[in-house]
């Protein structure tokens, strides 16, 4: 009997939330034979709702000058409760000891910083393949041997995932150099710092409560076009996973990184914002006919590599970036007519206007919201299957479960987006 009641147990606690008959009777069952067990289980099992008591806890947790990096401040609108443990009490996971330097992201970041440096963005397209080959691979095999006691003994896939990095890199390099060579922005920095102790000052908003809000991060790469007397900054971002520019995302808080780097540059140096690209940096399988043409399947390539983000609506700063706006590179593509295609993710002046303010309510509305004693453990859901829970180190801690409140998101359309934005009504 001991034996069968423990699988009994077991098995309603592993449906402990399911609302089912064979549940209820064992709930009843072990309610006659132990209601204490059972009240602490249910006291347990009940949403918990988290909260800081008075404005000084949250003063002694994050002080008066909050210095945080746009991916903390998207924590906080992707869950309270985990930007409150990550930020406010720092508990960090135990972390697996692991390194696979040839599969990460920082070697292409290294590269094409290296590389682009060197030669400008024009100068890329006068290297010839063989050329640009050799020097990837001296950049890389340089980096690696520092890192690697025994890098000359690494076992045969190693050196596989090597030659396939470095084609790779090439691949996305050769693309730069097609874009830069029809192309009048110039890259003009790499891994930018952004801070209170570096050479652009950081985005410093200040909460009603007089809460300084400061938001330092590096950029990928700054691209800067001088025309007619201004200098127009746009900002770049190499992304080795799936990455897609949302305005519906701003509204939320989420995915402002970019945006705040670019309103920082742009305050620091009076330039005028001509918008955000992320850029694939991945090498996607290319699915063409076994008698494709070798400009079909470049074609091919170029449309899987081509940027993503929002770009000021100014002809002649997007013909600088792309001179027959034929969507190629950027986001932007004209019809036979000569206007815009529904699809080109475009903002006015205005509307960059409008985009800043959005991101400065958000930022400083993190600050508000922990002066008011919001860390509830309540994700956000709904965009595009986002669950913040299926990667949050702090799950065992605040028992979230499937049920239980979240955010939930609705996708919106760029003129819903901007009409929230107007209206200063973005989900809060």
């Amino acid at each position: 009997r001991a034996a069968g009641e423990r699988s009994a147990f077991d098995a309603m606690m592993r449906h402990w939330r399911d609302d089912t008959p064979e549940t209820a009777v064992l709930r009843s069952y072990f309610t006659e034979q132990d209601p204490a067990r059972i009240r602490t289980l249910e006291a347990l099992g009940a949403p918990r709702a988290f909260s800081l008591e008075g404005r000084g806890a949250a003063r002694a947790l994050f002080g008066t000058r909050m210095r945080i990096s746009p991916s903390r401040a998207e924590l906080y609108y992707e869950c309270p409760f985990s930007y409150f443990c990550r930020v406010g009490l720092r508990l960090r996971p135990r972390r697996r000891a692991e390194f696979n330097p040839i599969e990460s992201g920082s070697l292409i970041h290294l590269v094409l910083e290296k590389i682009v440096k060197k030669y400008g963005g024009r100068g890329l397209a006068q290297l010839n393949g063989e050329l640009l080959r050799s020097e990837i691979t001296a950049i890389i095999d340089a980096d690696l041997k520092a890192r690697i006691a025994n890098y000359d003994e690494m076992p045969a896939r190693f050196k596989y995932l090597f030659r396939r990095l470095v084609g790779t890199i090439q691949r996305l390099i050769e693309r730069l150099a097609l874009e830069f060579g029809q192309s009048a922005f110039e890259p003009a920095a790499f891994e930018l710092p952004i801070g209170l102790d570096a050479p652009v000052q950081p985005l410093d908003l200040r909460a009603p409560d007089g809460t300084r809000v400061i938001v330092e991060g590096i950029v990928d790469r700054v691209d800067v076009l001088e025309q007619d007397g201004k200098k127009y900054v746009r900002v770049v971002d190499y992304k080795s996973g799936a990455k897609t520019f949302s305005l519906s995302d701003i509204c939320y808080g989420l995915n402002m990184q970019m945006l705040i780097y670019l309103f920082s540059i742009c305050e620091a140096d009076g330039a005028v914002p001509a918008g955000v690209l992320y850029m694939p940096a991945r090498d996607s399988v290319i699915q063409a006919e076994r008698n494709a043409s070798g400009e079909e399947i470049q074609a091919q390539r170029l449309k899987r590599l081509r940027m993503n983000g929002i770009l000021l609506e100014d002809r002649s700063v997007l013909s600088a970036m792309e001179p027959n706006l034929a969507g190629v590179f950027i986001p932007v593509k004209t019809k036979k007519d000569g206007s815009f295609d529904a699809r080109s993710s475009l903002a006015s002046l205005e509307q960059m206007g409008l985009i800043r303010r959005e991101v400065e309510r958000r930022l400083i509305g993190i600050a508000q919201g922990l002066a008011d004693g919001k860390i509830g453990a309540e994700p956000v859901e709904g965009l595009s299957n986002y669950r913040p829970c299926d990667w949050c180190d702090y799950h065992a801690v605040c028992g979230h479960e499937d049920g239980d409140a979240v955010r939930r998101l609705a996708e919106l359309d760029r003129a819903e987006a901007m009409k929230r934005m107007e209206e200063g009504m973005g989900d809060g």
